[in-house]
């Protein structure tokens, strides 16, 4: 395929081109058909052929049938004749009288019908002679495009023409390129022949074109379009079958438009020129056809000739299957592999094509009539088809009424939970919700309301989950549906909104709930989890866990008891008891090695390994992190051995081990190819290895899943962005960061505590500039209770606010503990803020200097390519700020940064044992030397210059 000068893939048949083409250049004849589908890239591969064969000096004509049929007599021929300069020496009017055009001197034939297949004969050669003359000169190589269309007088010389090449001396290099379509049935006579004559030449070759293969449409439209994504690339790749003409149009319009995706069932605008080539291949169909085709293309998927007849009412089952094989034929469908006999669309932007000519009341009206079918078809099974039901429903508007719809969503809700897809079944339940509007709660709604607080985790919708689990819960206890209620207040919250505002449930439920039986123990578990981490009572938490604890001891029920203490972990780990969650860890490992539960088992040592990791013991870390990846492997569940894959890969991140964790990110999307967290990690590999282009697509790739999936995930893909934006600034990062923080914020409004992403992420802007709240950040951090292994940032704050002292002793704290315990990401990350500190308070050249060869040897061995471009950076900052703070004594420095820090003259006054008026003078030479006018652009230049 060529885009411009860009061209793709068909390197195999590039070859074969080009070795043909080598031998025409040294005598030889050559004869090769290109055959494929519209848009399949047959002219682009000629085009390539073509510019080798200049490159080869061989003389190149060109010609094209025009498209429909309906040429003049010989038009292909007239057109290369032409452009050989050789056109006026054939007169094609003149057949009637061949004389002129008699080979070798032979006598003038009569002119009477009963000699015209002579006259014909003689005429080809004539015109095959002057060919011959011509290709004396130099090799000529003669292309015919879309043979297809070509006229029967055109076909009839070219069929000779391939006979006679056989005959040309072996010093004359004369070669053949056609392209066309397969036809169907065959084509025309005239086309039949001519394409059998081809192929029985001596040496011919037929090259059959088929779609591009996934790599090359990645390749395609990346070229053109830019790095837009993988989810995107593969999104293309569906629904054009990998067809060159269709990628090419989509990634051309992406490039322009910014995107390429929408919802199934969606109408998508489609590129004009895509729109244009599937209506004109349309118009080859008949009338049934085509209407059979625009029915078909609402289906969802794969369509039986039995539905098609029955929402058509209007034809013979004969007639459908006639129209069916019409339109396979014309290579528009194409039959399903399985024991039913259905048929498909060959491509998904043809049937969106085919959709798009249907206007909207017919589309309803369809829509409507394959759900009264369908009905009676599955009349049997509807839980089991209920998303196909549900797909032509939701699309037949006010036709279909709205007691089906509600049914068919709590249908395809309920199979959504009972098959884990739990954001399928959210927006099914979310669905019910919606339709139902202001009605008062009925047995319906509530279903839905339980339901989508039971699946919506992770949507987004924390405030609207936390109001449907308590709506529910109160519609239940009103009805007497106290079971009901009982396992609404047994729904598991892991975000803060939804914890804080679930305890007053858990608090009535526990009275109404049996004593010391498995149900009480959930609800305490889940009570203890949330006032835990929204009100930061460890004490009260830990006394309702150990009650549910001894519970689930007395009842004898260790998969219980292993899932407490899992909440166990995440409560003291949350709230800084480290030794608590290690106790937490070792019992579930106990429990899980009991009970024989990989699933457990994996959690457990999972949780083990960070604990590890966060104590400096990296090496028993990881030897429990991949613990965990074995035990999850043995489980065989997805979520978890994803889990334990972007575990790993993100510690392996922070050991610096690049290969390591692009293998488990990979091995993480393979699984979750949208997993926000994972993509993150994807950026921040590319941003501290220097990779610029992964970088983009990575960064591209993360951006859409986040326009498309807002809110998932925002602590931890917020702290995996950080790490990227140190490495790399970007205002995409920036803007991105920002967002999460105040999204979080907005999120945890309802708890006594922020969350540690918050303030990560806050320090992280501030590091970079983006801040300059540092006192009030270091109070967050601090107010975090972390190990010194998550507080990296602290230091670096702490210099920022202005305690020097203090951002000394952090740094040599936090240092030794990174260098002792191995923690080389934190350390390079350290040395580099470190650096940055004495330069900014100008703690001396030797220290300066010093510090920065050790910090660059630190950052070497980590492979953090990004910190040996901010070093320069510091370098050169270092060296402009001794310039160009040369004219500043030490006492004008001391005033500047007391100025920066908001002091008023008579406080520095005091601070300094100085007069106000000698202050006032301090100022205005200041003023002088750093050319500003006030007192903020002045602390705006301390900060420039490295001196707060």
């Amino acid at each position: 395929m060529r885009s411009g000068s860009v061209f793709v893939g068909r390197y195999r048949e590039l070859t074969l081109l080009r070795k043909g083409l080598g031998q025409l250049a040294h005598g030889s004849p050559m004869i090769t058909s290109v055959v494929g589908e519209a848009g399949i890239g047959k002219t682009a591969l000629v085009s390539q052929a073509m510019d080798s064969a200049a490159g080869l000096g061989i003389r190149v004509a060109r010609s094209s049938a025009v498209e429909g049929g309906g040429s003049p007599a010989y038009w292909l021929w007239k057109d290369v004749l032409r452009q050989l300069s050789i056109g006026d020496q054939i007169d094609f009017d003149g057949l009637d009288h061949a004389d002129h055009l008699a080979p070798n001197g032979a006598a003038d034939v009569p002119t009477d019908a009963a000699t015209r297949p002579q006259r014909e004969f003689q005429f080809y050669e004539g015109v095959t002679d002057r060919l011959r003359a011509h290709a004396h000169e130099s090799p000529l190589l003669i292309v015919f495009e879309d043979l297809h269309w070509a006229d029967d007088e055109s076909l009839r010389l070219l069929s000779h023409f391939v006979h006679g090449l056989a005959g040309i001396e072996a010093a004359v290099g004369i070669g053949l390129i056609v392209t066309y379509r397969d036809r169907p049935g065959g084509g025309p006579d005239s086309f039949s022949s001519t394409i059998l004559q081809m192929a029985r030449a001596a040496g011919s070759e037929n090259i059959q074109l088929g779609p591009f293969s996934k790599e090359e449409s990645a390749e395609a439209v990346r070229l053109i379009a830019g790095n837009v994504g993988n989810i995107a690339i593969d999104d293309v790749f569906k629904r054009t079958g990998g067809n060159p003409l269709f990628v090419t149009e989509i990634a051309r319009m992406t490039g322009a438009e910014g995107t390429m995706t929408g919802a199934e069932g969606t109408m998508r605008d489609l590129p004009a020129t895509v729109q244009l080539v599937i209506d004109d291949r349309l118009g080859a169909l008949s009338p049934t056809a085509i209407e059979l085709l625009e029915i078909a293309s609402l289906a969802r998927g794969a369509f039986a000739p039995a539905v098609l007849l029955d929402v058509a009412k209007k034809w013979t089952l004969e007639e459908v299957h006639s129209a069916l094989g019409e339109a396979t034929d014309f290579r528009f469908l194409a039959e399903t592999p399985g024991p039913v006999k259905a048929w498909d669309f060959r491509h998904a932007v043809v049937r969106e094509a085919v959709a798009s000519r249907i206007g909207n009341d017919r589309r309803a009206q369809l829509h409507a009539a394959y759900t009264s079918v369908l009905e009676t078809e599955y009349r049997n099974a509807l839980p089991e088809r209920s998303e196909e039901l549900l797909f032509h429903v939701l699309r037949a508007g006010p036709l279909v009424e709205n007691s089906r719809v509600v049914r068919y969503l709590l249908f395809a809700a309920r199979a959504g939970m009972r098959s884990l897809a739990f954001e399928r079944a959210a927006g099914h339940y979310l669905g019910v919700i919606e339709l139902s509007g202001t009605e008062e709660i009925d047995g319906s709604l509530a279903e839905a309301m339980h339901g989508f607080a039971l699946a919506g985790s992770g949507t987004g919708r924390d405030q609207q989950i936390a109001d449907y689990f308590r709506q529910s819960f109160r519609y239940y206890i009103s009805a007497g549906l106290i079971d009901l209620a009982l396992e609404v207040a047994q729904i598991r919250f892991i975000d803060n909104t939804g914890m804080s505002q679930a305890i007053d449930v858990y608090e009535a439920a526990i009275e109404l709930v049996e004593p010391d039986s498995r149900i009480e123990a959930n609800i305490l578990g889940r009570l203890a989890r949330s006032v835990g981490t929204t009100r930061g009572d460890f004490t009260m938490a830990k006394g309702l866990l150990d009650r549910a604890i001894d519970i689930a001891r007395a009842l004898g029920d260790l998969t219980l008891e292993m899932q407490l203490c899992g909440d166990g972990i995440h409560i003291a780990q949350f709230n800084g008891k480290f030794a608590a969650s290690r106790g937490y860890c070792d019992r579930v490992v106990e429990l899980a090695e009991a009970t024989s539960d990989p699933l457990s088992e994996s959690s457990a040592y999972l949780h083990l390994g960070l604990y590890q990791l966060a104590s400096g013991d990296s090496e028993r870390g990881f030897d429990y992190l991949r613990r965990s990846m074995q035990r999850a492997n043995d489980s065989h569940v997805s979520e978890r051995i994803s889990s334990s894959h972007k575990v790993l890969a993100s510690a392996f991140i922070r050991a610096c081990d690049w290969k390591s964790a692009a293998q488990h990110i990979e091995s993480a999307l393979g699984h979750y190819p949208t997993d926000a967290r994972v993509l993150g990690l994807k950026v921040t590999l590319a941003a501290m290895t220097g990779d610029s282009g992964g970088f983009e697509a990575a960064l591209a790739e993360f951006m859409q899943t986040a326009e498309s999936n807002r809110d998932v995930g925002e602590g931890a893909t917020t702290r995996y962005l950080q790490m990227a934006h140190r490495a790399r600034q970007d205002d995409r990062l920036l803007s991105e960061i920002r967002r999460s923080i105040t999204a979080i914020e907005y999120r945890s409004r309802t708890t006594e505590m922020i969350g540690g992403a918050v303030a990560l992420g806050m320090a992280c802007l501030a590091l970079e500039g983006g801040r300059d709240d540092y006192s009030s950040i270091r109070e967050r951090l601090i107010g975090l209770k972390l190990p010194d292994s998550e507080m990296s940032y602290l230091p670096g704050i702490t210099s920022l606010a202005g305690l020097v002292d203090e951002a000394e002793n952090e740094f040599e704290r936090m240092i030794t503990f990174a260098t002792e315990s191995g923690q080389v990401f934190n350390e390079a990350w350290l040395r580099y803020d470190h650096t940055a500190h004495l330069v900014r308070h100008a703690r001396g050249e030797t220290a300066i200097a010093r510090a920065m060869a050790q910090g660059r040897r630190v950052a070497e061995r980590a492979g953090i390519v990004a910190l040996a471009e901010k070093y320069d950076r510091l370098e050169s900052l270092s060296a402009g700020r001794k310039s160009r703070t040369a004219g500043l004594t030490r006492r004008e420095i001391e005033v500047l940064r007391l100025v920066h820090s908001g002091m008023s003259n008579h406080d520095i006054a005091a601070q300094l044992v100085l007069s106000r008026y000698t202050v006032v003078r301090h100022i205005s030479n200041i003023f002088a030397k750093l050319e500003v006018s006030n007192r903020t652009e002045a602390g705006k230049m301390a900060v420039e210059l490295g001196l707060v």
